[in-house]
């Protein structure tokens, strides 16, 4: 080994030392779950079918830890709008321009069982490795933030379809 290589090592060590965070990944729970959402100061309920959401100014937003191994995190919105089929295009065209642009959550158009086009939204992050109190704390303050963004961003977009 020559010494530059020796030196590369020694700084990437001490480099290591020096970055790890002094925090502790843990399984991925629903009390974690829930302990993280009073922390972010969202206002949840759990139902009867024990699914975990929030209520929002344009929609709703679940909160489920998923997953064969319950590894999974999925945070998923749906706005309160709706709007008739024959405007499917238009939303469309809305979440594929979102979606371009914007990372996550992914959008996308569903027709419900009254026939009408609506708009959900998720991210779901893999915590096979476990998660840290503030990964958890930061994937759902983000992700309820941005899910409220795209909501805002149909909202202006489709007035018409929150009035009914």
């Amino acid at each position: 080994m020559s010494d530059t290589d020796q030196d590369h090592r020694d700084f990437r060590a001490d480099d290591l030392g020096a970055a790890v965070p002094d925090m502790v990944l843990r399984r991925l729970t629903r009390h974690r779950l829930m302990d993280a959402l009073e922390a972010s100061d969202v206002v949840y309920t759990v139902d009867r079918d024990r699914e975990i959401s929030s209520r929002w100014d344009a929609g709703r937003i679940w909160f489920e830890v998923t997953g064969k191994d319950g590894n999974l995190l999925s945070v998923t919105g749906c706005w309160d709008g709706w709007l008739p089929d024959y405007r499917r295009d238009e939303l469309l065209e809305a979440c594929n321009a979102w979606n371009e642009r914007m990372f996550f959550p992914n959008a996308y158009v569903i027709v419900d069982g009254d026939g009408d086009e609506r708009v959900f939204a998720n991210h779901t992050v893999d915590y096979a490795f476990g998660v840290t109190d503030e990964q958890l704390y930061q994937h759902i303050t983000t992700a309820v933030a941005v899910t409220n963004s795209l909501f805002d961003q149909l909202r202006e977009q489709f007035p018409e379809a929150l009035e009914h």
